[in-house]
């Protein structure tokens, strides 16, 4: 069975850490905290202990952290946003 207060509690760690990564500036470290509170909210989300206002709030924790996410892979994950100076970089993806 599902403790639902351990999985809500392991899902503010993330989304806490993930704040303080953004402020030092590591994105990849933001960007995988908020991948893992997204999912430990959604697998919160699955339990009958929650009342409407819980699963509300959830969801737009979710929204927001899905939103960054998404902005991080935009801004710093894309092709485009790449390091074109990297002699790996432009051996393996200009041939």
């Amino acid at each position: 069975m599902l403790n639902i207060s351990i999985v809500l509690d392991l899902a503010n760690d993330y989304s806490v850490n993930s704040g303080v990564f953004r402020d030092s500036g590591n994105y990849v470290k933001e960007y995988a905290n908020l991948c893992s509170a997204t999912a430990l909210y959604l697998l919160a989300l699955q339990s009958e202990e929650l009342s409407d206002s819980q699963r509300q709030e959830m969801v737009k924790k979710c929204e927001s952290f899905i939103k960054l996410q998404e902005e991080i892979e935009e801004t710093r994950f894309s092709i485009e946003t790449l390091s074109f100076s990297s002699p790996i970089f432009s051996r393996y993806f200009f041939l």
